[in-house]
C-alpha cells in the first residue's frame, strides 16, 4: 500500500510537471484578460469623471472658483520675469553705488535664475495644493454641506500646523 501511494504520488508531481508550462500560459492569458478589461473600466470611467467636472464647472459656482484660480495663477506666473528683471535692476544699481566689479554683479544675475526656479517651483505647488482644497470646500458648500474633513496626506512632508488639523 506505501509502495503505491509513493507511485501515485510521483505519478501526480510528474503530471504537474508536465501540466506546468500549459498551465503558466493561461494564467499569463487570465491575468492579462483581466488588466485589459480592468484597462477599459478605468478608461470609461476617467472619461466619464472628465465630462461630469467639466460639466460642473460650467454650471456650478466650481467653474467660477476654478476661474478666479487661473486668474491668481497666472498673475503670479507672469510676476516670475518681472520680479527677476526688478533683482537684476537692483543688482546693478548696487554695484554701481557701491563701485562693484563686473564678473561679481554677472555671478549674483545668474542667481537671478535659480531664485526664479524655486519661486516657481513653490508657486506651482501652493496654486496646485490650493486649487485642489478649493475645488472640495466650493463642492461641499455648493451641495449644501455645511463642513467636511480635511486630511493631510500623511508623508514626512506635513507641517506641524496641518496635522494638528487633521
Amino acid at each position: 500500500l506505501v509502495g503505491s501511494s509513493v507511485k501515485i504520488r510521483d505519478l501526480l508531481n510528474s503530471y504537474a510537471k508536465t501540466l506546468y508550462p500549459w498551465a503558466e500560459k493561461v494564467s499569463e492569458r487570465m491575468v492579462a484578460d483581466v488588466m485589459r478589461r480592468d484597462a477599459v473600466i478605468w478608461e470609461t470611467q476617467a472619461r466619464e469623471m472628465g465630462r461630469s467636472l467639466r460639466k460642473e464647472i460650467e454650471s456650478t459656482p466650481v467653474g467660477d472658483m476654478f476661474r478666479k484660480s487661473v486668474k491668481e495663477s497666472t498673475k503670479l506666473i507672469t510676476s516670475l520675469p518681472r520680479n527677476a528683471a526688478q533683482r537684476v535692476g537692483q543688482l546693478a544699481v548696487q554695484a554701481l553705488a557701491k563701485s562693484g566689479r563686473a564678473n561679481e554683479i554677472a555671478k549674483e544675475i545668474l542667481k537671478t535664475g535659480h531664485v526664479t526656479k524655486s519661486r516657481a517651483q513653490l508657486i506651482a505647488r501652493t496654486q496646485v495644493s490650493t486649487t485642489a482644497s478649493l475645488l472640495v470646500q466650493i463642492r461641499a458648500e455648493h451641495v449644501g454641506s455645511e463642513g467636511y474633513f480635511w486630511r493631510t496626506v500623511g508623508d514626512s512632508d506635513v507641517r506641524p500646523d496641518h496635522q494638528a488639523l487633521n
